[in-house]
């Protein structure tokens, strides 16, 4: 298990709590750290920004109120990020995510599952990521190309939600659409909110996903 509380010497950051978009659950904390990778030597980037997650997480750990040093983070399959105590339960759902400027974490309820991921705004998907992580069925309902934007969105919202499972993208292809929030994975229910946020003349795509509580079955195979 990864103990996050430390800094990375020599990485410059800024710390905040920022803003989430209207979610249910609402006792969900997200902190950003700003990196400024472009000074150090370029074998040093994955480093900054590794430290950089460790900080954000930190910090938003103690937004939410929960002593730093004395808890680790551990990825659980089926159940995503989770915040261990020094006797080996889950204090609560955590979740990490970087670009080479910019480190966000979010610390919610234990009792449901987190994911988080962000992107450049500006960063180019291209068409072969919808079929890297579209379903046969999710392919077959796309009667145009989408657009880079929405590409993007459609990435960080995957993204995130396969970070709420546990796995990772390997199970991007099981994650099928409901509606225009709402996502399911092995009959579970994930809301997720995407919004923009520009900071620092950049602006960053962002998906926040959480575990509803709720079951069903899409149609979307």
């Amino acid at each position: 298990m990864d103990r996050y509380y430390f800094l990375h010497s020599g990485v410059e950051i800024i710390t905040t709590i920022i803003p989430i978009p209207t979610i249910e659950p609402s006792e969900i904390y997200l902190a950003r750290v700003s990196v400024n990778t472009r000074q150090y030597p370029s074998h040093t980037w994955r480093a900054a920004q590794y430290s950089a997650g460790r900080e954000a997480l930190a910090i938003a750990s103690l937004a939410y109120g929960l002593d730093c040093k004395k808890i680790v983070f551990k990825i659980v399959n089926e159940d995503g990020g989770k915040l261990i105590g020094t006797c080996g339960n889950a204090l609560a759902s955590a979740s990490i995510a970087h670009t080479d400027s910019i480190a966000l974490a979010v610390v919610g309820s234990e009792g449901f599952s987190i994911g988080i991921d962000v992107e450049d705004a500006n960063r180019i998907v291209g068409p072969d990521v919808l079929r890297y992580i579209a379903s046969e069925g999710e392919l077959a309902t796309s009667s145009s190309l989408p657009s880079n934007a929405e590409m993007l969105a459609v990435w960080t919202k995957k993204e995130a939600i396969t970070k709420a499972t546990g796995y990772g993208l390997v199970v991007a292809k099981e994650i099928l659409p409901i509606d225009r929030t709402s996502w399911s994975w092995k009959s579970r229910i994930f809301t997720v909110v995407n919004w923009n946020f520009e900071y620092n003349i950049r602006s960053y795509n962002i998906s926040l996903a959480v575990e509803s509580g709720q079951s069903c079955t899409s149609s979307l195979t």
